[in-house]
């Protein structure tokens, strides 16, 4: 999971000004906060970094459940909605459209951290 966050990080900070600019259009966050998308990409870099390092920290998982839980949001609202659009995890360099895959990939992470959370409390 470490690896994950690292690279899709560092494909979004290619074009960080292009992919905070997209994000803008699924991410309930950076709607609402547009300095979010500069901000995300280094904030899933830490994360990555941390899962390396080996830091088992409940406040690790319990972040990265956060997160996941809020990208599943928006992509499942913009995914109900019907619309085409470009899936940002890549950045701007990879053209993704965005799908049921994009929800996977980071309910996937969410429940990767769940269980490292419960196993780290038990």
């Amino acid at each position: 999971m470490g690896y994950f966050f690292i690279v899709f990080s560092l494909f979004k900070m290619i074009d960080i000004s292009a992919f905070a600019i997209g994000y803008q259009e699924y991410d309930i966050i950076a709607k609402r906060f547009k300095a979010w998308g500069y901000i995300y990409p280094f904030i899933e870099l830490s994360l990555g970094v941390m899962y390396l390092l080996v830091i088992n920290s409940p406040a690790l998982h319990i972040i990265t459940i956060i997160m996941s839980f809020i990208i599943c949001l928006s992509v499942l609202i913009k995914l109900a909605k019907h619309e085409k659009f470009q899936c940002l995890c890549l950045g701007t360099v990879l053209k993704v459209p965005l799908t049921i895959v994009s929800l996977v990939e980071y309910a996937a992470m969410g429940i990767m951290a769940a269980v490292m959370l419960l196993g780290f409390l038990n």
